[in-house]
């Protein structure tokens, strides 16, 4: 993935904003001063960030998206289901789901637990557009 893609999605979310996603997102139905600007944010960003969450992170935020917290070891699980290595090659793999964790974190779309990631509410209103404009097909499933 091109790197200048990151950049310009850190650049253009502004410290004050990147506070609001850092926060747990709620269940709430209410829309709150917050929650209206992480939309208005993610309709003029939601290209830019498409480009640049894969199908597989999607499927992360959807398992997160009703509260439940996802360790490096449950994100491995979810993905790959029946991987079998040696204990030192799965160490390992798992790095590779620890980059995915915190590239998330990154973008807003996870905020780090002490032993769990949970989805922010950007990761929330991203995977709610997403439904809305029928992307990630195979991954997202409208709830009709």
């Amino acid at each position: 993935m091109d790197s200048s893609i990151l950049i310009s999605i850190t650049a253009a979310v502004s410290e004050k904003l990147f506070k609001v996603f850092a926060e747990s997102w709620s269940q709430s139905k209410n829309k709150d001063k917050k929650q209206v600007k992480v939309e208005s944010w993610l309709n003029n960003n939601y290209d830019k960030l498409r480009e640049a969450v894969t199908d597989k992170s999607v499927h992360l935020l959807a398992r997160a998206e009703y509260g439940d917290g996802l360790t490096i070891t449950s994100a491995r699980k979810l993905l790959h289901p029946h991987l079998s290595l040696p204990p030192g090659k799965l160490r390992l793999f798992d790095k590779e789901f620890h980059y995915r964790l915190e590239y998330l974190v990154l973008l807003g779309l996870f905020q780090r637990g002490m032993r769990e990631y949970h989805i922010t509410r950007l990761g929330a209103a991203f995977l709610a557009m997403a439904r809305t404009k029928g992307h990630y097909g195979p991954v997202l499933k409208r709830n009709d």
